[in-house]
């Protein structure tokens, strides 16, 4: 429905009751056609052709062919279901992940069943995926609520998807995102909920690299920047003005960009990131790429980069222990130092299998509460943490603990930790 400036009905167009995509679609394309000719005309016509393509009914080749040039090629995709199917970090990532979907199913649609919220550059609503298993013929639906994000050239950036009953939580996620201009949205990787000053460092960093930013990359990065290259054919290091020609040889390198994941954060100041580099040969010769690799970046109070530190991604053990060391030399506290300082200690005992380290860090009031659902309970005593440890390995022998998050407040931390 289109209205005058008193409020009078001048335009009104009725969809059927089931193409509810359809229709929001056409609000995009009818809001482009009334603003005047220009940049935000130019945009808003894009977005509208990227809402459409979005908001596809089916998950055909010919449909997933038109979805992918509307992709920006940073497009990230973050799935907080329970049962999470993928989050992707490419357009061509997220295009064949939803193309996996074909071989398992038959007459897989999509249906978009509510509007949630909608803005010029986002959009969220609920939908749902349903069709046929292709092994039983069995039918199935799967019901989700996904925010979409909109760029400056109206591409879309950025999906977000959650699970039914959690609108709440994209609602308020949608609100966080169209606060700021979504075309200088940080990503947000796995593990978001630690992002840092150090991981918006980085992401700026990155960015700017990717948006042929070199001026924007100067500021990144402060004056005392110290660059310790431990990667084993490259080992160097160097301040920021060599750092700099170095990075600008890569700049320079035809397509270049850079690919991201957040691994680890420590604190405010430190961050530890999976890095990916790609381009192509100059002179037409080809696409070429590196290795995925750590890079851990510690900034001071200022969020400025004072040290990065890369590791080859088989040295990951090094790159942790390194975030840890530099973490403890970051706490005040003598007391929330050493605890710091212990997770070497930790990570050594249960390799060995010698407990007594582990005992020894604790005091003779420790208490191990577990609240998970499978978890082990309430333990006291000093060795509670060694039994539980001692616990995983009997299980699996070669588990290994990652410590991927911590943060501290006084002597007390929260930390987010896997079992591999």
């Amino acid at each position: 429905l289109d209205v005058d400036d008193t409020g009078k009905g001048t335009r009104v167009e009725v969809f059927a009751d089931d193409h509810l995509g359809d229709a929001i679609a056409r609000l995009y394309a009818r809001y482009a056609e009334l603003l005047p000719e220009g940049a935000e005309r130019t945009r808003e016509e894009a977005i509208a052709r990227s809402v459409a393509a979005s908001l596809r009914r089916s998950n055909e080749p010919a449909d997933l062919a038109r979805y992918r040039p509307v992709l920006a090629s940073t497009f990230e995709l973050v799935d907080h279901r329970v049962l999470g199917t993928w989050s992707a970090h490419s357009a061509d990532a997220h295009v064949q992940n939803l193309a996996s979907w074909q071989g398992i199913t038959t007459d897989a649609a999509f249906r978009t069943d509510h509007l949630l919220a909608l803005e010029a550059d986002a959009l969220l609503v609920a939908r749902t995926l349903a069709g046929a298993a292709s092994a039983t013929g069995g039918a199935f639906e799967r019901p989700f609520v996904v925010l979409s994000v909109f760029g400056g050239d109206g591409l879309a950036v950025r999906e977000e998807y959650f699970d039914v009953g959690d609108e709440a939580e994209a609602l308020a996620r949608f609100d966080a995102l169209t606060a700021s201009s979504s075309a200088a949205l940080p990503p947000q990787r796995l593990g978001a909920g630690f992002e840092n000053a150090a991981t918006r460092a980085h992401d700026a960093l990155n960015q700017r690299f990717n948006a042929r930013d070199w001026a924007g990359i100067e500021t990144c990065v402060a004056s005392e920047l110290v660059f310790d290259e431990r990667r084993r054919m490259l080992r160097n290091t160097v301040g920021r003005r060599d750092w700099l020609r170095m990075f600008r040889f890569m700049f320079d390198v035809p397509a270049s960009r850079f690919t991201w994941t957040l691994s680890a954060t420590r604190g405010e100041r430190l961050a530890l990131h999976l890095l990916g580099f790609e381009g192509e040969v100059t002179g037409g010769g080809g696409p070429l790429a590196l290795d995925e690799h750590f890079a851990l970046n510690e900034v001071d109070r200022d969020g400025r980069i004072i040290a990065i530190v890369l590791f080859d991604g088989i040295d990951e053990a090094a790159a942790y222990a390194e975030l840890d060391a530099r973490y403890a030399a970051q706490r005040a506290d003598p007391p929330a130092r050493a605890f710091a300082a212990h997770r070497a200690e930790m990570a050594s005992a249960f390799a060995s299998g010698d407990w007594d380290p582990v005992a020894a860090i604790c005091a003779p009031e420790f208490i191990r509460h577990d609240h998970r659902l499978l978890g082990l309970g309430v333990a006291h005593g000093q060795a509670a943490l060694a039994d539980s440890m001692r616990a995983m390995r009997e299980l699996a022998p070669d588990a290994r603990q990652r410590v991927e998050h911590v943060r501290n407040a006084g002597r007390g931390e929260l930390g987010q930790v896997a079992w591999v």
